[in-house]
């Protein structure tokens, strides 16, 4: 279908509960991983002027708390990474990864600290896709990243599917067909070879991997003007929100149908 920015249902933020509630949500802690944050501002949009009008970091917050409010009011656990517009570790400037200098890996190491700390059952970090090059309005989507190199990659990459499935489902709801650009493994979301730090393994940046499963979503493209005029629509953020808080009951539901 032809791409429009307004979203033409109104999805709600409140989601129904199941008649048989699902298993285990009150043992169940979320991580939720608002990327960037602070002077990071992360991808950004630029309106017809040239000035930024809003940023990826304030995006994927609104989305995060979303989240969390769904989650608790069904009774699971939540933990944050962060919960406001701040920089983990930008006023302390500590060496968290024991590398020998402070860095961008020590707040992202610091993430990985904090979810293992709380003993978080899984990871969904958030964010949003940027493009520079020729046609950026051509490039747009929604893409889902796990890593295939943990004890738990299978849970990951199941996580991952759900995140998927759900976010392509909820946009095109609101009447949005994104593109869908596949589940896809960490390394190819960066720098080739490289692990994204919340998912991978212990490398010379990460001291200390995360113990759970995760996923990293990046929902939509903010530099596709299409997809960045959705990106301020209330109730596509509920319904990003939404999709995200199903796929973690479907992924809780069968991870307790597995059995031990």
């Amino acid at each position: 279908m032809t791409p429009t920015a307004t979203a033409t249902a109104t999805p709600s933020p409140t989601v129904t509960p199941t008649d048989t509630p699902r298993p285990l949500a009150r043992a169940v802690l979320v991580g939720i991983d608002p990327g960037h944050g602070g002077r990071d501002l992360g991808a950004r949009h630029f309106n017809a002027d040239g000035h930024m009008d809003f940023n990826e970091s304030q995006v994927v917050l609104e989305i995060g708390l979303r989240l969390a409010q769904l989650l608790r009011d069904r009774g699971y656990g939540v933990v944050m990474t962060r919960d406001g517009d701040y920089y983990l570790n930008d006023k302390e400037k500590l060496d968290i990864n024991g590398d020998g200098w402070y860095d961008e890996m020590d707040q992202l190491q610091q993430r990985v600290d904090i979810l293992n700390a709380a003993g978080a059952d899984l990871i969904i970090s958030l964010h949003f896709n940027a493009y520079e090059g020729e046609d950026v309005d051509e490039v747009g989507g929604t893409t889902t990243y796990y890593c295939a190199a943990r004890p738990f990659s299978d849970q990951s990459e199941r996580l991952a599917q759900l995140i998927q499935e759900h976010t392509l489902r909820a946009l095109a709801e609101t009447g949005y067909d994104s593109r869908d650009r596949g589940v896809r493994l960490d390394l190819e979301a960066g720098t080739p070879d490289e692990h994204l730090i919340l998912l991978g393994p212990e490398d010379e940046d990460c001291a200390r991997a995360s113990e759970m499963p995760g996923a990293l979503v990046e929902s939509l493209f903010i530099t596709n003007e299409t997809e960045a005029q959705l990106m301020r629509q209330e109730p596509v953020l509920d319904a990003l929100a939404a999709a995200l808080f199903r796929a973690v009951e479907d992924y809780v539901a069968e991870t307790a149908s597995d059995g031990p």
